[in-house]
Order: C-alpha cells, then structure tokens, then sequence
C-alpha cells in the first residue's frame, strides 16, 4: 500500500492487483449485505452512483440490478424469488423490465403456494397479447390468491386470459383490473364464476357495455364495484345491478350516459354507503329523489353534475346518515341550497368549490 498526493490531499493506493481487489471485497461483502447497505432507507442515490457502484464487481453489479428498475438486468429469470417461499403479500407493480419482456419471472413465482395477495400493476403494459399462451397462466398457479391487481397490464389481460385466470383461482375476492382496455363482455362473463369475488375495479376499461353489467349482476357477493370512466354502457346498464344487494360501494364517475332513470334502478341497492356519480353529465333533480331513498348513504360526491339545482339538493335531508358530500360546481345552486343541508345532522364535509352563488 503506498500513498500519493493530488491537490494537496492524500490517497491510499493498492499496490494488489484489481482482480485480487475485487475478490477480498467479495469475501467480505456478500450479495446481501450490499443489498441491504443500497436499501437503506437513510441513503439516496443518484443514477450515477448506481451505475458507479454496479462496476466494483460481479457481487455488487447483482445487488445494485435487484434495486433498482431503470439499470436493465440482462437475463430477467435470475430475480431470486424462490429465496422467500413463506411470502403471503407480494408488490412487483412497475416491474416492466424484469416480467414485460419473458414470462421467467412469474415462472418463478409458482412455488409461492402460500401467496394471498400480488400486484402487478403496470409490470405488462406494453407487451403483446398471445392468446394461445397467456402470460396469466403463470399466475393461475398461485391457487391461494385472494387478491390480485393487474391494473394498466393491458397488453396481456385479455378475454382468454380472464377465462384460464377464473378456472385457476376460484379463490378470490378482489380482482383490479384498471385500464385493462381489452376485456370485453365475454371475457367479464367469466368472472361470474368467481363465487367469492367482492370488490372488482373495471375503471376505464373502455369496452364495458350493457351486456357486461347483465354479467357484473350475478355476481351477488360483490361489495364494491368501480366502473370509473366507462361511459358505453346506458341506464339499461343499471339495471341489472339491481340484484347487488350486498354492495356498498359504487363508483360511476364519469359514466356519462347514466340519467335520471339509471338511477332510479339503484333504489334495490339499500346497503349502499359510497356512491359516486361525478361527472354524470345527463342527471337532474330528477334523480336526487330516487337518492333519497337510499337511507344508508354516508358519502355522495355530485361534482360537475351541473343541471341540478336547489330544488334537488334538498332531497338530501332525507339521508340523515350522510357525512361526506362534495357538490362542486354547480354554478345553479343558491343559499336556498345550504338551507336544506343545515338539517344533515352528521354532515362532517362539504365542498362547494366553484358555486358562485
């Protein structure tokens, strides 16, 4: 070891070797410790400096690749999944790298018998649907899942796929399917056989029609549904939801062919507490009657449903349970309004952002 100055400063200088380096920081540094030491919570790194410390050497190249997503690793079956066999809850959301591009790192995940809940949001986004060999198939071996999130993976979530997913996994209760834009009626058809399915999330998945509510009303166990942004489907739609009696929880926002009508069909839907009808462009005072048959009701969000006015908010006296409501944007509504919503005895939050009068 010998010493030099540069800029008045001095340097240690290794007289060994760099391989002979890199092998007696491998024998102190094993891939976990540098993962570990990367991962610390208290550490920030900078792109450079990931790519700076993936240089030392094999050891630390492996640690820095199973970091971070943005340094491509070159073969992506070499994620070591099977090192956490009694893993129940798993999040792989943004994996694009390692799972859109082969199917190894799901083959991997077999072995998880014991998996209850895995997300996988985004991880296929941009890969290519194969039909005849659905990336979900590897998923389909995880027969203990409860709860499965494959939002925005809509280059692979496709009508075949849900086929072969509800044949495998009949044990599961929540399933988000968020942008999933391939999925058609038939392939929400299958979900009917998901016995002990209560929460589904179809937001903006584009081809949701009537035929696919008909199908989304046998389900009866559901609890909560989130059609956010599904704006093909009409008040016939509505309803066959009528048979969800179980729900308490519905999302419509931006579903802007609903009218007055729709929702005089969610009046069987007495266990309802959320209901979100933003953007409902087409509703009127017409439908705040049919709201105030929902006596459960806890939080209504009516932003940007502009065409009703005083006269409808009074309805809402009549849902004494009411605590959250969010009216913005009604440029019709008065003081006469706010009269009617004084006698809400547990109304904890208001919005009223943008009524001017």
């Amino acid at each position: 070891m010998s010493s030099r100055k540069r800029n008045g400063k001095a340097l240690r200088v290794s007289s060994e070797p760099k391989s002979a380096q890199s092998a007696l920081v491998d024998l102190v540094f094993t891939e976990d410790i540098v993962g570990l030491m990367l991962g610390h919570p208290d550490t920030t790194w900078r792109r450079v400096d990931w790519i700076a410390l993936r240089s030392v050497n094999t050891t630390w190249r492996r640690a820095v690749d199973n970091q971070v997503t943005f340094l491509k690793p070159k073969n992506p079956s070499r994620i070591s999944f099977d090192r956490f066999p009694n893993l129940e809850r798993l999040n792989l959301s943004n994996w694009t790298y390692r799972l859109c591009s082969a199917n190894a790192g799901l083959q991997a995940l077999q072995s998880w018998t014991n998996l209850e809940t895995l997300n996988l949001t985004y991880c296929y986004q941009n890969a290519t649907p194969v039909d005849s060999n659905p990336p979900l198939q590897d998923v389909g071996h995880l027969t203990s899942l409860t709860s499965l999130n494959l939002s925005h993976c809509r280059g692979v979530v496709t009508d075949v796929g849900l086929r072969g997913l509800c044949r495998a996994i009949t044990s599961l209760t929540v399933l988000k399917l968020t942008s999933c834009d391939r999925i058609t009626s038939n392939g929400i058809a299958y979900l009917t056989t998901l016995t002990s399915l209560t929460d589904i999330c179809l937001s903006e998945c584009r081809n949701v029609m009537d035929t696919s509510l008909a199908a989304l009303g046998s389900i009866t166990s559901l609890e909560t549904l989130d059609l956010t942004g599904c704006n093909r489907f009409t008040d016939l739609g509505l309803r066959d939801l009528a048979n969800l009696t179980n729900l308490t929880e519905l999302n419509l926002k931006r579903c802007s062919r609903i009218t007055d009508a729709g929702v005089a069909h969610l009046l069987n839907l007495t266990s309802l507490v959320v209901l979100d009808l933003t953007y409902c462009v087409l509703l009127t005072d017409g439908c705040m009657a049919s709201l105030a048959g929902l006596t459960e009701l806890t939080d209504i969000d009516l932003c940007g449903t502009a065409l009703i006015t005083d006269v409808g908010l009074s309805f809402m006296c009549n849902i004494p349970s009411l605590t959250v409501l969010n009216f913005a944007g009604h440029e019709k509504m008065t003081g006469l309004g706010l009269v009617s919503l004084a006698e809400l005895p547990n109304l904890s939050t208001l919005s009223l952002a943008g009524c001017p009068q």
